[in-house]
Parts: C-alpha cells; structure tokens; sequence
C-alpha cells in the first residue's frame, strides 16, 4: 500500500508533560554537625538530580521502544502477503495470519470512512474522542505523557462474546508517527509504577500493534483505516474462542467509530 503524499496538519498529539513541584530546600536544624553549613541544600541537590536523570533515562527507553515499534508497525502496514481473510462487512475486512511475535495471530483490519484522514485519527486514541464512541472499552486514561507524540495509557475492556471473555486490563505506551499523508499510532505493552496488576482484571498484553489512516485512493476525502493488531488476552482461553471473538470485535470497533465520528462532527 503506498499512499499518495500530500501535507496534513494535526494538532499535537499529548499534552506537554508537567515537571511537577519542586521541593523547597530544608537548611539543618537542631544539629552540630562537622559538614560545611551548605552540605544538606547539596545533598539535597545531588539528590534531585539523581531522581531527575533516572527519569530521564526512564522516557528515553520509552521513545526507543516507541520508535523501534514504529519502525516495525510501516512495514508490516505496507506487507499485504500471507493473510486470510475470516470476516467481511460493509467496506470493513478483516484478515489473519501467525504472527511472529508471540503464540498467536495477528489481524489486519480495513475500512474506509468517509471523512478526510485527519478528522479521523485523532478518534482512534485520544482519550477525549475513545472514551465517547468505543463501546468496548469501559476506561480509557491517559497515565504518562513522555513527550508531544508518545505516552502510556491504560484501558479496561468489558467482557466479550456474550461473556466468554471476562473484562482484560492492558498498558502500552501509544506513540504517534507520520509519514507525508500517512498518520499512524503504534503501540505495545510496557510496565508502568502508576498502573500495577490489578486483581479486578485479567492482564493483556498488546503485543506490536498499530492504526493507520491515510486518503482513500478512491476519493482522497474519504478515509481508509488499516489497523494491524495482536493481542495476548492471558487467562485459560481456547484458541477457537479468541479467534471467533477477534474478528467481530475489530468489526464493532469500526462500526462504532463510523458512528462516533458522525456524531461527535
């Protein structure tokens, strides 16, 4: 697939992170001690900047991991070999292969919209659009921001196929990548200290996953969504069960935010 190149201008994708408050320093009180006067506004100094290189250090591995996954998500976009396609609806089809990444399948997901590309994909992650339209998700939150394109968010899905799958819990850094007329958001599972496992839900793990969005070569003021995605669901699941709920799930997906879109534009 190679899209036609023509400039967009979309709106930042994350809010810039805040720096949060800085501690006021405290001199020693009460104490006779042998270290010059000004030791514990430098201790306290060392401190600070030991925290805020970990930090650092911490969103560099996140926008390395981001970039590597990107890298990935184009060519796998562009790799139209191998799939089978197992489920089809009104200009929504949806395809699966093995996929290399974990013990599973990875689905390929295409629809056309008809809105321009860029009125389109700011629905498919930010949280004040998801949250509105994606029925199968019952929290959608915005936990890290590490920079203007790249952030950690978490979700909480509600149970799928008539209960067969329980609610599932997922955290994965989103990062945001595009390329001339092609927009794109890829995303994988991290660990995060503001999001430890929860009892309530089963853990997923999104394995390298991405939606795209560029012009229908069709009607360049329509859009056309490819969205590859693999997902380890964890728990006892039959195989059989993943693969009938996948394909519905990607369609409702689409289905849905067709709908969200016309009604929130």
């Amino acid at each position: 697939m190679a899209p036609p190149r023509r400039n967009c201008a979309c709106p930042p994708a994350f809010p810039r992170r805040s720096e949060g408050p800085q501690l006021p320093a405290r001199p020693a009180a009460g104490c006779v001690t042998m270290l010059p006067s000004h030791a514990p506004l430098v201790l306290l100094r060392l401190g600070r900047c030991s925290q805020e290189e970990e930090e650092e250090e911490e969103k560099m591995d996140y926008k390395e991991m981001a970039e590597d996954v990107s890298r990935k998500m184009l060519l796998c976009i562009n790799d139209t070999s191998g799939w089978k396609e197992v489920k089809k609806g009104k200009l929504i089809t949806v395809s699966m292969r093995p996929s290399t990444d974990y013990p599973g399948n990875i689905y390929r997901v295409e629809a056309t919209i008809e809105q321009r590309p860029e009125k389109v994909f700011p629905f498919l992650y930010l949280q004040e659009y998801r949250t509105k339209w994606d029925k199968s998700l019952q929290s959608y939150k915005l936990i890290d921001t590490i920079d203007e394109d790249t952030a950690v968010y978490h979700s909480i899905t509600h149970s799928y196929g008539l209960g067969l799958v329980p609610p599932r819990d997922f955290v994965y850094i989103l990062h945001v990548k595009k390329y001339n007329d092609l927009l794109t958001t890829n995303s994988v599972s991290v660990e995060h200290p503001n999001c430890p496992v929860c009892r309530s839900y089963i853990r997923g793990q999104t394995y390298p996953s991405s939606y795209a969005c560029h012009p229908s070569p069709e009607n360049p003021e329509h859009c056309k969504i490819v969205g590859i995605v693999q997902v380890d669901l964890g728990g006892m699941l039959l195989p059989s069960v993943v693969q009938s709920v996948m394909p519905t799930s990607l369609m409702n997906l689409i289905t849905d935010c067709r709908a969200g879109i016309k009604k929130l534009t």
